[in-house]
């Protein structure tokens, strides 16, 4: 019994202290739940501090650069106000009565004034060399204000003709010109005439030029007072536009530089500028007046600004911004001209508008087509005549010309501009820009090889190592900037990664060259490359580049027959050897000399062309020149030992074709060469064209018709000639490996109930003329 309780309170207290225990841990863990949710509520709050803390941030910055905008406003419509008052003021200081008051004001203090030699003299040589336009334009009042010029008005007319101006020096020339004419009579009619001299002179670069600063020049005196004569301007500015010859602009350079000058005070039209500075103005005073009369207040400290608070300027700045605005509206009523005058004014200048937008709407039009042009035959010759591309610069020029000028009367006049439209119908333009456009077998299938047929193929003509950005430029023999010259030439040639981009010219177009110009291109090669028969004589030391070279060219060149070899060749020769010229030549005679009979070198030797075209262009351009002109040459002779060789030559002239390193336009040619006399081996070696990059041509959009063309003249020739079999096999394989017949559609088998099909199996298979075979079908 005593055994029994025992070990019953021994239990008891085994159960309380565990009861304890589960209490006390339930304890432990509501703790740490509730550290755990208040830890989570700090940082929730911490994040939200922190997100208020960035919108206000943002907010303060936001609202820093509308005040910084509002004040550019301010300043500039300030600048406005300050330049139109000083002209209206030189209007009236230089009217008639006031004019000669001034001039006999200064009479009368003249002898107070500096006159010595070296003083006046100094004082022109300054005008004349140009450094006077480097002073501010008080400065230069001052001293002109300080010196008796009575009998040097001529020679600073003279020295301010033959002093070239610039645009920034005009606010100069106008101080010195104003305190000039103030002052001297005979100063402005022994300017005038020599400014209108030049702005009908002779039509030059630097004519022009000055043209356009003197019509500047003259307007600023239009509108200072200093010239009142507004005849000849007027005058100038309708032959300019062409008013005469229903506003066919002659010379809209003169239209856009007074234009630029006249403004308002002579054209009666608020520029584009100062017109969206006032919307500004009145647009963010009218959201502050909003917000103050809703009781709202800005002295919110920035701990405590809301986040809805609208984004508007300060009250200073508004004040400003009101009494700026009260200023501009007067100031933009000023004229300089009366109001039939400037009427005149208006009308020559928005009719040279309207003309010079239509010209520049139809020139855009006209560009476009011609871009088109050129692009196609950038894809089938490889580049553009000089002609063309001179054409085409001057096309590009003329638009961007007539776009400045069209834009700048635009904003002056305050007239829209007319809207380019884009040619929509371009079936040739994708979305990537110009290039070639890969033939493709169906949206619906999901693998796209372009012209090749499968992904290995592709590779190997599409994927080419980019050896310009793995090897430094000082091994290459390059600075930074033809690298990038070449990187840039690439992309435009080849695309990115695998595209095929359009030759834009830096592939050469070889052309069949006259045997007599043929010969002096071989004597200038003899005459340039070094001779390597005496080099041959004498053991060379292993160690010598020459010698290294040598054996990169005629061992291991020969054994490249894997694609990681050719890539590792081509990066071995740009390291050790392609900085030199020598070298590259040698190299590019070295491919030219594949041995006849091994065909198998062919795609190997291209793909190695293929890799130093994009650093070395000058190694790939002779060979292909010369491949071309092997190919015509051995096309004169028809003997049958001559086969091989032009066999070897038209499927090197194919495999370049695939690796785009010659344009398409040589293939083609080639292919044409025989088809103009297709008998005897001429047929071997048009079906070999077409076996090594037909299906390439065909499956490429822009040459596609151009072959489709030539194979359709191939069979008709084939069928109104009696060849042989042999040659009838040739045409139709290089025809079908080209084009192959579409697959007739399959048969689909029909599917019988089991019963059926295997009473048509008893029947059909296994009854036989025989005795056991009639047995057992009878039994089944």
């Amino acid at each position: 019994k005593n055994r029994r309780r025992g070990g019953r309170g021994s239990g008891e207290k085994t159960e309380t202290i565990s009861e304890e225990e589960r209490l006390k841990r339930e304890e432990e863990k509501r703790i740490a739940a509730e550290l755990a949710a208040a830890e989570a509520e700090r940082k929730r709050l911490e994040e939200e501090q922190k997100k208020l803390h960035l919108a206000r941030d943002a907010k303060r910055k936001e609202q820093k650069e509308l005040c910084d905008e509002v004040q550019e406003a301010i300043d500039s419509l300030t600048m406005t106000i300050s330049v139109v008052e000083s002209r209206k003021r030189h209007r009236k200081e230089l009217a008639a009565e006031n004019l000669l008051s001034l001039r006999k004001e200064f009479e009368a203090s003249k002898k107070k004034l500096k006159s010595d030699l070296r003083k006046c003299t100094a004082f022109v040589k300054k005008v004349k060399s140009g450094t006077a336009w480097t002073m501010k334009p008080a400065d230069m009042e001052r001293d002109i204000a300080s010196l008796n010029l009575s009998r040097y008005v001529e020679e600073v007319a003279a020295a301010l003709l033959e002093a070239k101006l610039k645009v920034v020096d005009l606010p100069t020339v106008v101080s010195l010109c104003l305190a000039m004419h103030s002052r001297y009579a005979d100063f402005i009619p022994s300017l005038i005439p020599s400014l209108w001299s030049v702005i009908h002179g002779k039509s030059t670069d630097e004519a022009s030029k000055m043209r356009r600063i003197y019509v500047r020049l003259l307007t600023e005196f239009l509108l200072n007072g200093i010239l009142t004569e507004w005849k000849q301007v007027l005058k100038l500015l309708a032959d300019a536009s062409g008013a005469n010859n229903g506003y066919a602009v002659s010379d809209a350079m003169v239209v856009v530089s007074f234009a630029k000058v006249a403004g308002s005070e002579i054209l009666s039209a608020t520029p584009q500028n100062i017109l969206q500075d006032i919307c500004l103005l009145e647009e963010q005073s009218q959201e502050l007046d909003k917000f103050l009369s809703e009781g709202k207040s800005l002295d919110v400290p920035d701990d405590t600004m809301p986040e809805d608070i609208p984004l508007v300027i300060t009250p200073l700045l508004s004040t400003r911004a009101k009494e700026v605005l009260g200023k501009i509206e007067e100031t933009l009523k000023e004229r300089a001209v009366t109001a039939q005058i400037s009427e005149l004014f208006q009308q020559h200048c928005k009719g040279a508008f309207d003309a010079l937008a239509i010209s520049w709407v139809e020139t855009h039009t006209k560009l476009q087509k011609l871009e088109k042009r050129c692009e196609q035959d950038r894809l089938l010759q490889g580049n553009l005549s000089d002609a063309r591309e001179k054409g085409l610069a001057d096309a590009r020029k003329l638009k961007e010309n007539l776009q400045k000028s069209v834009e700048t009367l635009s904003h002056t006049l305050n007239c829209p501009l007319p809207t380019l439209q884009e040619n929509e119908d371009d079936e040739d333009a994708g979305e990537g820009g110009p290039g070639l456009e890969l033939w493709t077998k169906g949206e619906d299938e999901a693998n796209d090889f372009g012209p090749f047929d499968d992904e290995e193929t592709k590779s190997f003509y599409c994927d080419i190592p980019d050896l310009l950005t793995t090897i430094p430029p000082a091994l290459l023999g390059m600075n930074d900037s033809e690298i990038q010259r070449l990187q840039e030439e690439n992309l435009r040639k080849y695309g990115a990664e695998s595209e095929i981009m359009v030759d834009d010219g830096s592939a050469a177009e070889v052309d069949p060259i006259a045997e007599s110009e043929l010969e002096e291109e071989l004597e200038e090669e003899e005459v340039d490359e070094p001779k390597d028969e005496t080099k041959e004589n004498y053991e060379e030391n292993k160690d010598t580049p020459h010698f290294r070279l040598q054996v990169l060219l005629e061992q291991e060149l020969p054994e490249c027959n894997r694609r990681e070899q050719v890539d590792e060749l081509a990066e071995k020769f740009c390291v050790n050897h392609g900085s030199s010229k020598t070298s590259r030549k040698r190299l590019t005679k070295a491919l030219f000399q594949v041995p006849r009979t091994r065909l198998d070198l062919l795609p190997h030797y291209s793909r190695i062309a293929a890799v130093m075209d994009r650093i070395y262009p000058d190694v790939v351009t002779p060979l292909a020149t010369d491949l071309e002109q092997q190919f015509h040459g051995q096309a004169k002779f028809k003997k049958q030992q001559n086969l091989e060789s032009r066999l070897k030559t038209a499927r090197y002239l194919g495999e370049l074709t695939k690796f785009r390193v010659i344009p398409p336009i040589v293939s083609l040619r080639c292919l044409r060469r025989c088809l103009d006399d297709f008998s005897g081996f001429n047929i071997d070696v048009a079906c070999c064209i077409l076996e090594s990059c037909g299906r390439f041509l065909y499956r490429t959009k822009h040459t596609v018709a151009k072959l489709a063309s030539l194979m359709d003249v191939m069979m008709r020739l084939s069928k109104a000639k009696n060849l042989d079999d042999r040659y009838q096999a040739l045409i139709n394989s290089a025809f079908y490996m080209v084009k192959p017949p579409s697959a007739a559609p399959r048969k689909i088998a029909k599917v019988y109930p089991p019963l059926e099909a295997y009473l048509r199996y008893l029947l059909l298979v296994r009854l036989e003329p025989l005795e056991s075979s009639i047995s057992f079908v009878t039994k089944q």
